[in-house]
């Protein structure tokens, strides 16, 4: 701002004639506007540090970057990629969001942090698996994988005998599929119960489709991470999980274009499900997303391990509270099907994202 300060005083100073008056003028003209942009990247960064310095707050946020650094080390640490800073703040609304470190902001600069918003209402809750989801966006960014997802769906819904418009279709939705994908591969079924809890609404919203929109229908997103439990992990509550929504919303409550993309699609899922998850990428150095973060990792088998019989607290012998994939996972079975109240849901999440956020928690 003051380089392009000192440049205008300077043309000021030799303006002779109304050309050199009207390149002064288009000189100010933008400085004007680089202020005016750089004041949007400052005001951002202040409302960033305001959430951050509520009473209480603070370590609550920083245990929530510390989620975040460690959904993106599981992966990119396995293709020796830096994980870049990440910063978490406060916001209304209902859905996670991410300004992804690395890319220009308003004032021409790069991003220098990954700054990923959590809304009021997810903190402290197990629907903190949607900064997982940012954190999907992030690596993709980073490893150009969207490119390769977007072929990847294209080719496997024609393969599978899909028409070309619905293969475009599932194509244009490949940077929230590949986000979504990267929270499954370390939440499972508490991701598909995030994404849920944000999207659910009228029969209008959850089969909706909106051209130029990056989001795939609501209903197909959601039975898409269904598919993928079962596919991993056989048999489980996501079975029943699956009849409620099929219940709440019966494929005949959608009307024209969005009944036929869902009828359409739905016989392809498992077979998206294995190409995202199984197939070599070269983004990923030739490895598949599941060979960089395997489904097992935080699968139910691995959090039985934690968790008492009953499901209703972790096991008092055990160190999940320094894995912050498998406690965000756990506190979610244990919010379901643990029967503790929603108090003591948020008392302890609270105390293990103040931990997080204080200590750090253990790399893994």
């Amino acid at each position: 701002m003051k380089a392009h300060v000192e440049e205008v005083k300077k043309q000021f100073t030799t303006v002779k004639d109304l050309v050199g008056l009207r390149r002064l003028y288009r000189k100010q003209q933008s400085a004007r506007d680089h202020y005016l942009r750089t004041e949007q990247v400052f005001d951002y960064y202040v409302d960033l540090l305001h959430t951050r310095s509520e009473k209480g707050m603070g370590n609550i946020l920083k245990g929530c970057d510390h989620l975040a650094r460690s959904s993106l080390r599981l992966g990119l640490g396995r293709l020796d990629i830096q994980v870049p800073s990440i910063v978490c703040y406060l916001d209304r609304g209902e859905g996670a969001s991410i300004l992804k470190s690395g890319i220009y902001l308003w004032d021409d600069q790069t991003n220098p942090a990954a700054i990923i918003k959590v809304v009021r209402t997810a903190v402290p809750f197990p629907r903190l698996t949607s900064i997982l989801h940012e954190c999907g966006h992030q690596a993709a960014h980073m490893t150009n994988w969207n490119k390769e997802v977007a072929d990847v769906l294209y080719n496997t819904i024609k393969e599978s005998g899909g028409s070309h418009s619905l293969a475009d279709l599932w194509s244009s939705w490949a940077s929230e599929i590949a986000a979504d994908f990267w929270s499954l591969h370390q939440s499972n079924f508490a991701s598909v119960i995030g994404l849920s809890e944000v999207v659910t609404g009228s029969s209008d919203r959850v089969f909706r489709v909106t051209p130029g929109d990056p989001h795939p229908m609501a209903y197909l997103r959601v039975m898409t991470g269904l598919t993928y439990c079962k596919l991993f992990f056989g048999v489980g509550p996501w079975d029943d999980f699956k009849r409620i929504w099929q219940n709440l919303y019966p494929i005949d409550a959608s009307r024209g274009e969005s009944l036929s993309i869902a009828c359409e699609s739905l016989p392809f899922l498992e077979p998206i499900c294995k190409a995202v998850s199984t197939t070599k990428m070269a983004s990923f150095l030739g490895n598949s997303l599941n060979q960089i973060l395997p489904a097992g990792y935080s699968g139910p088998n691995r959090i039985k391990e934690f968790l008492n019989d009953d499901l209703s607290n972790f096991s008092m012998n055990s160190d999940i509270i320094n894995h912050p994939m498998l406690a965000l996972v756990s506190f979610r079975m244990i919010q379901m099907f643990g029967g503790k109240s929603h108090e003591w849901i948020t008392m302890e999440m609270q105390n293990w994202l103040t931990r997080l956020g204080s200590e750090g928690g253990r790399e893994i």
